[in-house]
C-alpha cells in the first residue's frame, strides 16, 4: 500500500468516525483497515536513508572537515560548505517532523475511534460547556483562575443503582492564574509577565439531600463558617470540612460515609467534594482519565484493535466514582429519612 493509499484511507476513517452515531459504524469504519490485511503504517524507508544522508553530511562538513575558526571564518566568509551544512540540517529535522507527523495522525484517528466507541458503550453524551461565570458562583471548586477560565468538555450521561438513578455531568475544566514576576540583573529590575495554566476534571450531580456542604483535600475557597471534625484521625489528615448548617454536616459524615470517602480519595488524586445552595453536587479532582479506558491496540494491529473495539469498553473508574456517588446518596437518603 503507498503512502498515499494510507493517507486517503486515513482521512476516510477519520470522517467515517466523526460522524459515526453507534459502535456499529466505527467497527464498519475500522473494518475497511482490517479488510487489507495489514498494518496502517506509512513506509518511510526512504526517508530514513535521505533522512541520515543529510545528517552525515551535515557531520562532515561542521565536525569532519571543519575546526571551530575555519566554521566560524567560513560563516563569517559566507562560505558555500557551511550554508549546505545549514541545509542538510534544515532537511533532516523537516524529514523527522514529517514522520512524527505522519505516526501521530494514525495514533489519533485511533484513539478518537477508541475514544467514540468507549462513549457509545457507556450511553455518554457530548454536551455544551457550562457558563464559567455561572459555575464559579455555585462552586468555590470552580472559582479558580485570575485570568481566566473555561470549559473544555462536557459529558452526560445517567447511572443506574440498587437504590437509586441519577445524571450526571463529567467536565474538564481549564484555569489560568496570571501573575508578575520581578527580576533583577545588575542594577535594572525587570519584569515579566506569567501565565500559569492548569486543569481540573469532575462531576456534577443532582444530590438533594444536604446543602452548603464543602470536603476537600485540595485548597478551595471556603464559604462556610462551621469547621467539623469526623472523629477519625487519618481522614482529618487528608480533607476539611467546612458547613453552613454544623448540625445537618454532622448528620452528612456519619462513620460510613467517612470511610468510603476516605477510600475514593486513593483512586482520585486531590478530590473535593462541594454541595451548593440547590443540593447540587460537585466532585473534583486532578485525573484526566476518567473516560479514556484502557486503550491497547490501534491500527498497526487492525485485526486486535477491531476486535478490541467489538467488545464493551469499560471505564473502570468512571464506574468506580458513580458507585461511590451511589453509596453516599444511599447513606444520605437513611440520614434524610429519619429527619421527616
Amino acid at each position: 500500500m503507498s503512502n498515499k493509499q494510507v493517507r486517503q484511507l486515513v482521512e476516510t476513517l477519520e470522517h467515517d468516525i466523526h460522524s459515526a452515531t453507534s459502535s456499529e459504524q466505527i467497527l464498519a469504519a475500522v473494518g475497511k483497515i482490517k479488510a487489507f490485511r495489514k498494518p496502517l503504517v506509512y513506509k518511510h524507508s526512504k526517508h530514513f536513508l535521505a533522512a541520515l544522508v543529510s545528517l552525515s553530511i551535515a557531520i562532515f562538513i561542521f565536525v569532519g572537515s571543519h575546526n571551530q575558526i575555519s566554521f566560524l571564518a567560513a560563516y563569517s566568509q559566507g562560505n558555500g560548505l557551511f550554508f549546505l551544512g545549514i541545509g542538510c540540517l534544515l532537511l533532516c529535522a523537516f524529514i523527522v517532523s514529517l514522520v512524527l507527523k505522519n505516526k501521530h495522525q494514525i495514533s489519533k484517528v485511533a484513539k478518537l475511534a477508541y475514544q467514540k466507541d468507549a462513549m457509545l458503550d457507556n450511553n455518554l453524551k457530548f454536551k455544551a460547556p457550562f457558563n464559567s461565570e455561572e459555575m464559579r458562583i455555585r462552586f468555590s471548586e470552580l472559582n479558580r483562575g485570575n485570568h481566566s477560565r473555561t470549559f473544555k468538555e462536557v459529558v452526560a450521561g445517567e447511572y443506574q443503582g440498587d437504590e437509586h438513578q441519577f445524571t450526571f455531568e463529567y467536565y474538564h475544566f481549564h484555569y489560568v492564574d496570571k501573575r508578575t514576576v520581578v527580576t533583577m540583573r545588575g542594577k535594572r529590575m525587570r519584569t515579566k509577565t506569567v501565565y500559569d495554566k492548569y486543569d481540573r476534571y469532575g462531576i456534577i450531580i443532582p444530590f438533594g439531600f444536604y446543602q452548603n456542604l464543602q470536603i476537600f483535600s485540595f485548597k478551595i475557597g471556603q464559604q462556610y463558617q462551621h469547621s467539623l471534625s469526623s472523629g477519625s484521625i487519618a481522614f482529618d489528615k487528608i480533607f476539611k470540612v467546612k458547613a453552613s448548617d454544623e448540625l445537618a454536616g454532622t448528620k452528612f459524615l456519619k462513620p460510613a460515609v467517612v470511610v468510603a470517602i476516605l477510600d475514593m480519595s486513593a483512586f482520585l488524586s486531590k478530590m473535593n467534594i462541594e454541595i451548593d445552595g440547590t443540593g447540587l453536587m460537585c466532585l473534583s479532582f486532578n485525573d484526566s482519565n476518567m473516560i479514556m479506558g484502557n486503550q491497547r491496540y490501534d491500527l498497526s494491529n487492525p485485526d486486535a484493535f477491531y476486535d478490541e473495539l467489538a467488545g464493551h469498553t469499560k471505564l473502570r473508574l468512571l464506574e468506580r466514582t458513580l458507585r461511590f456517588v451511589h453509596q453516599l446518596l444511599k447513606h444520605s437518603d437513611s440520614n434524610f429519612k429519619e429527619t421527616v
